[in-house]
């Protein structure tokens, strides 16, 4: 079972990237090469990013990407709403009426809470806390060297 498929983690790492070099326009080509992202899938991904406000773009020769809001403000559960919709365990969780006995169900009852268990980690953790991950694990991005 996946719970993350590959175009939603792809995008949690373009972002971080982007997080890793505030103010820099990354482009897209960088993004691709360090997270080994097809370079066309990159791109796709970045531009739905720009489209949805957590990411902005410059076009042209020195041209790239950017993060459009501060990396303590993009949670994983904004990112992963982009690409995957609203979160929950179940359809029965999102519309009541997909099951006649989702009101008095004990088994809905049940993915209501993990929906808003997910729901609220998925909010709590930021792309500031991954980044903060991220560097106290590679000493090359605490240093504020990435790969190119």
């Amino acid at each position: 079972m996946e719970i993350i498929p590959r175009h939603t983690d792809y995008a949690i790492r373009a972002l971080l990237c982007l997080a890793q070099q505030p103010s820099t326009v990354v482009p897209c080509g960088q993004v691709a090469r360090q997270y080994d992202i097809p370079e066309s899938f990159a791109y796709k991904i970045l531009r739905k990013l720009v489209v949805q406000g957590l990411a902005e773009s410059r076009p042209g020769r020195p041209g790239g990407f950017r993060l459009a809001q501060a990396p303590a403000d993009i949670t994983l559960r904004q990112i992963m709403e982009v690409f995957q919709g609203p979160i929950a365990v179940s359809p029965c969780v999102l519309d009541h009426d997909f099951c006649k006995r989702s009101p008095a169900c004990p088994v809905c009852v049940k993915w209501r809470q993990l929906t808003g268990q997910i729901s609220q980690f998925l909010s709590d953790v930021t792309l500031q806390e991954l980044l903060d991950q991220q560097k106290a694990c590679d000493p090359k991005i605490a240093r504020g060297k990435t790969r190119a």
